[in-house]
């Protein structure tokens, strides 16, 4: 489960909720809330519930589980675009009409939903108003007034408001492990991903000024030990990067700092030198 299920207090409600009833007495969703407030987060959350093989427990370690977790569950479809046209909605009817290979159905997630067309919201409604067997849809939304309104009739809704400067501040401290910053909480105006950013922001330039220190440590030692080092330190840290889809040009301009931090030490540049260069802005 997501760190930001421990900053919403909504969250943990409406899971224990589902799992007394499954799919809140609907086959169809609608999650509501600013952005960055945990909405992505709650949908991502209830799919895997409602295609758990042990009914939605935390934790689980079933086949179901495990295939989400890692990306390829075969009866997941997600969809998020900035302009979700009636043709991908057209395709998400096709691959509705293959049978499912889960005895527990299938999931359709709709991020940002307000951004479908007229045309594709129309195509929608349909496939919500006759379901295929088995079929549960959520919908997330950053303004719900965009959504249409025959569709926010048929969905039950589940609104993610701000979360209260104490419960963030808390999880900033206890779940993030940041010190309290409450200028950080202000800016955050309550969202719990918002102020993950915010945080994370110059994570990247913390992370390679920690390596440059560790690379003047081993200034004693081989430069192909120190040269291994960077290589493997640059590596993680771009898989971490584009993996999260979060590509950052301050990022990659450390990344680049590092990429020319090992170009020097293979023309054998003096330790002095690369390091001075590594610290300047």
């Amino acid at each position: 489960m997501s760190k930001a299920f421990c900053a919403h207090p909504r969250l943990e409600p409406v899971l224990k909720q589902f799992q007394q009833i499954p799919l809140l007495g609907a086959h169809a969703l609608l999650i509501s809330g600013a952005p960055f407030i945990g909405k992505t987060t709650l949908a991502r959350e209830l799919a895997r519930m409602m295609l758990c093989a042990n009914s939605g427990e935390d934790h689980c370690r079933c086949q179901s589980c495990r295939s989400f977790t890692a990306g390829l569950h075969p009866d997941y479809i997600q969809i998020q675009n900035s302009s979700i046209t009636v043709d991908e909605i057209r395709q998400l009817k096709q691959a509705l009409g293959l049978s499912t290979l889960s005895a527990t159905g299938r999931c359709v997630v709709i991020l940002k939903a307000h951004t479908m067309t007229t045309e594709a919201s129309n195509a929608l409604l349909k496939s919500i108003e006759e379901p295929v067997s088995q079929t549960r849809y959520i919908l997330t939304t950053d303004n719900l007034h965009r959504v249409l309104p025959t569709i926010r009739s048929r969905v039950n809704h589940i609104y993610l408001p701000p979360v209260p400067p104490s419960i963030i501040g808390r999880w900033m401290t206890d779940v993030l492990h940041y010190p309290h910053d409450p200028l950080r909480v202000t800016q955050s105006m309550g969202r719990p991903g918002l102020l993950q950013r915010l945080m994370d922001s110059g994570s990247i330039q913390r992370q390679a000024l920690e390596a440059i220190d560790q690379i003047e440590a081993l200034q004693q030692l081989e430069p192909d030990i120190a040269l291994e080092y960077l290589r493997q330190w640059q590596n993680d840290r771009q898989a971490r990067i584009f993996e999260s889809g979060d590509v950052r040009a301050a990022d990659v301009r450390w990344l680049q700092k590092i990429e020319q931090m090992i170009a020097a030490i293979q023309r054998h540049q003096s330790f002095n030198s690369i390091l001075s260069y590594a610290r300047s802005a």
